[in-house]
């Protein structure tokens, strides 16, 4: 009960506490700023940080690189200190002048600059302009990324305190917003008190009381000025009558289509769809048809060596063939506190896929986490030497499944559960102490590394006797050799008594630390990933009578507001508070005030020319899947709707054969209804329709006039590739049948402007513009998925009219899969030459007999075109 009564004291005393605060900073707002301004800044920072605070001095010009340079010096005077960080009357009173190259926010207008009055004293309703730097979360030399970790209660949004009026990119990045003067007191209080957050992990540094000269730069006035740029340059170059094909910049209003990939064939008479393109203006694209976000990656030709990078997927072997066994389950929660969930998906490798899989050319980081000694460690251990012979890393908790000849294992019978460890971490070139659990074997090293030819290197210690050692391969890639459990959580340890649970936990946070930077020994990138809240989905249509006609369907359908289904329950509504928590099995659909932070619907229309795919959009900021929303009114909406989902974010995204979607910001993402007849001809032969979704990826992109040579290919079945070298996007179609039709969901995500995890199409232009000495412009998330979905719709037109005869061509002048030879049932099986498509859009082989067959993946999740099946014999 005292404990209680203290408590509930505590909790009084501190919100009286923060109210006399807040009363004092609304108190300094109203008495300064009319002449002066007010700077929020940090004084002390934690060395962690690894950054030093900016301490202003008297006799400065300005209080930040986007302040004007007064002629008169400063004055500044403490009015307050708290937690390291201080609050300045700063005089005289600064200004931002956005006219210089600042950018209004979407729905936002220019102010209206209004004379004040020095002398009026301003009220707690007046409205003011803060002016926040913020830069990006700290890097350290380990490539640890470091956030300020502020309780989600505690937690105060900027936007939910202001509104913002216009940004500016750069490090520091800036930011104007406007509120009242109580809600920048608010603003101010939390920055002192160390809970202000703002999106994408920006740290404020500064926070000032400024005011505001000239006016921001609109979307509209920029678009504006790039295309009388454009067409200025396009006819300057056109006045050259033999123009230089390296330099020459393609006029957005001309069309020349190319030839140059044209696949003789005996159904050239019939028409191509891509011979017709959308809308001659469509073909040269606008960057600015999208709002940009500060965040956005401007590509660089050299930022990557596309070539030797991997696909970012990090298998976990146990001993069990269950899919998620409790032991994986537990691996994999203390591997996601160190890998972001934007760079890395993690997958169970079971006992049987280690030995029948085709994994090794799919995988970033291999992680061995095994109990037991398997059977057929000989040729498990061969899989891994060729693993890191192709240049992979591993990452081995259980040393007995793979060790180099110089080292072996030896038992050990520990006086203690728990042992001393000393890390040397040699980036920092410190030595780290922590407690761990121990395995029952300990290393010894057989012969010098010289002697061996190998490269190790130990990097911690029990007792003089070696408990992680570094193996560097001759394949350039690089094993960690583990014998403390830095792969299992000690709480879930049955052996480990309460007592030693206490040792252990005094060490969480060193394991931790130790265990991010063995990742940055393997190449790895550690970062904290927060999955972002889901958002509401909203309607938007360029055909008023699509969406009444939408609306209309579903209106008798709803229960309640809500339109339930098996996979997903949307709730329809006019509004819905911004700061209500989303329920993942519940999404909102507003069908009022449409909204889109990161997509630009007026763009995407633009450069959408379909009939009917796509004149309906249901768009969030961020979504579970946007494969789920369909099945509550698909079978039931008009012929004459076609719905699509689009979200900037997935937190659910799934791949085809149980594979996971990352989706990183600069990603497109969309699912699109699709209406197929049983008896017409893609009806017959629907397999195809995921081909004709893939294919339509790659001709939005190389359709486009100077785009013909990006390297954008198609691997069987569903796959987009940058050449044959990396992945860069995907499809997926589920399908069911309903009165004589298949309703079919195309899921399509590719990279568009996110050079992580692997690479982006704006790479590729960027590699191009290098290579090619030109000047392409870069693309956009709008104006791909609108261009994709107006290819599908017309592929599929010419497919039903003309049989797949006419999609054919198309599909192979993009694909990589030409004479090349693959092995059936396992990487030992018969060798086959593949041909090409049959009849129902499988695979066909010739074996060595000269027979050909039609094959299908054997259902793994590492590869499709490896472990192919035959599925019937063809005359």
């Amino acid at each position: 009960m005292f404990i209680t009564i203290c408590y509930i004291y505590l909790t009084y005393s501190d919100n009286q506490s923060k109210k006399r605060q807040l009363s004092t900073l609304v108190e300094m707002f109203c008495n300064h700023i009319p002449r002066s301004s007010l700077l929020f800044q940090r004084v002390v920072l934690s060395h962690s940080l690894g950054r030093m605070p900016r301490i202003l001095k008297p006799g400065a010009l300005s209080i930040s690189s986007f302040c004007d340079d007064g002629m008169e010096s400063i004055t500044l005077e403490t009015l307050m200190e708290k937690g390291g960080k201080q609050v300045l009357e700063i005089s005289p009173k600064q200004y931002v002048d956005l006219s210089h190259d600042w950018t209004l926010f979407i729905g936002s207008s220019s102010p209206v600059i209004k004379k004040c009055n020095p002398s009026n004293k301003l009220t707690n309703q007046s409205e003011m302009y803060l002016l926040i730097e913020a830069t990006p979360p700290y890097i350290d030399r380990n490539g640890h990324v470091h956030l300020r970790k502020v309780p989600s209660e505690q937690a105060v949004k900027l936007s939910r305190l202001t509104k913002p009026i216009a940004w500016k990119s750069g490090e520091p990045f800036g930011i104007v917003v406007k509120a009242s003067v109580e809600q920048c007191a608010k603003t101010g209080l939390a920055f002192l008190d160390g809970v202000l957050e703002l999106d994408d992990g920006l740290l404020v540094e500064h926070i000032a009381t400024v005011g505001i000269r000239g006016r921001a730069q609109s979307l509209l006035s920029r678009k504006a000025s790039l295309q009388q740029q454009a067409l200025l340059q396009s006819q300057l170059s056109t006045t050259d009558h033999q123009p230089s094909t390296a330099s020459h910049q393609p006029n957005p209003t001309d069309h020349q289509p190319s030839t140059t990939d044209h696949q003789p064939s005996t159904t050239d008479h019939q028409p191509n769809p891509t011979d017709h393109q959308p809308n001659p203006t469509d073909h040269q694209p606008n960057p600015t048809d999208h709002q940009p976000n500060p965040t956005d990656h401007q590509p660089n030709p050299t930022d990557h060596q596309t070539s030797s990078r991997k696909v970012p997927n990090v298998l976990v072997y146990t001993d069990s063939d269950d899919k998620e066994p409790d032991h994986y389950l537990m691996v994999r929660k203390v591997l996601q506190q160190c890998l972001h969930p934007d760079h890395y998906v993690i997958y169970h490798l079971t006992k049987s896929q280690i030995l029948n899989h085709p994994w090794i050319d799919n995988t970033a980081l291999l992680v061995l986490s095994s109990e037991l000694e398997m059977k057929e460690s000989i040729k498990a251990t061969n899989k891994i030497k060729c693993f890191l012979d192709s240049g992979g890393n591993v990452l081995n908790f259980s040393s007995r499944l793979y060790l180099p000849d110089c080292i072996s294992v030896k038992k050990q019978n520990w006086n203690a559960s728990i042992i001393d460890v000393e890390y040397y971490n040699k980036c920092l070139e410190n030595t780290k102490s922590l407690k761990c659990l121990h395995r029952d074997y300990l290393f010894s090293i057989d012969k010098s590394p010289e002697q061996n030819g190998t490269d190790l290197t130990v990097l911690a210690k029990c007792e003089d006797q070696p408990v992680i050692i570094e193996v560097k391969s001759k394949g350039q890639g690089t094993a960690l050799l583990c014998q403390v459990r830095l792969d299992v959580d000690p709480s879930k340890d049955k052996m480990v008594n309460s007592e030693e649970f206490a040792e252990l936990k005094k060490s969480n946070q060193t394991r931790y630390e130790v265990l991010s930077d063995l990742f940055s020994h393997l190449g790895v990138v550690c970062s904290l990933g927060v999955t972002p809240s889901i958002t509401p989905c909203y309607i938007h249509s360029n055909s008023g009578r699509a969406q009444v006609s939408f609306l209309n369907t579903i209106k008798g359908r709803l229960k309640e507001g809500c339109l339930h289904s098996r996979l997903s329950t949307l709730q329809f509504v006019d509004t819905f508070p911004s700061d209500k928590e989303i329920d993942s099995e519940c999404i909102p659909v507003i069908t009022t005030h449409p909204k889109a932070v990161n997509f630009d619907m007026e763009a995407y229309q633009n450069h959408l020319h379909t009939k009917v795919l796509g004149n309906v959009v249901l768009y969030s900021e961020v979504i579970p899947t946007t494969m789920t929303l369909f099945e509550g009114f698909m079978f039931h909406v008009e012929e004459n709707v076609g719905t699509v989902a689009i979200a900037t974010r997935m937190t659910q995204g799934k791949g085809r054969g149980g594979n996971a979607w990352i989706s990183p910001i600069g990603c497109a993402m969309f699912s699109v209804h699709v209406r197929i007849p049983i008896q017409s001809n893609l009806g017959q032969r629907l397999p195809y329709l995921q081909h004709i979704a893939s294919a339509a990826v790659v001709e939005a992109v190389r359709s486009l006039d100077g785009y013909e040579n990006i390297d954008l290919r198609l691997k069987w079945p569903n796959d987009i590739y940058y050449g044959d070298k990396m992945k860069l996007g995907g499809v997926i179609v589920n399908s069911c049948c309903w009165e004589n039709k298949f309703h079919a969901i195309i899921g399509c995500g590719f990279n568009v402007n996110n050079s992580d995890p692997t690479i982006c199409i704006n790479d590729l232009v960027a590699r191009h513009n290098h290579e090619c000495d030109m000047n392409l412009l870069p693309l956009t998330r709008e104006l791909l998925i609108a261009r994709t979905l107006t290819y599908i719709e017309r592929i599929i037109e010419h497919f039903q009219l003309y049989g797949k005869d006419s999609f054919l061509p198309v599909y192979y002048k993009h694909w990589l899969h030409s004479d090349m030879k693959v092995h059936l049932e396992n990487e030992d099986g018969p060798e086959v030459e593949i041909v090409g498509l049959d009849d129902m859009g499988f695979l066909a082989v010739k074996n060595q007999s000269g027979q050909v067959v039609s094959v299908q993946p054997d259902g793994n999740s590492f590869d499709m075109m490896k472990n192919l099946l035959v599925t019937k014999a063809r005359p």
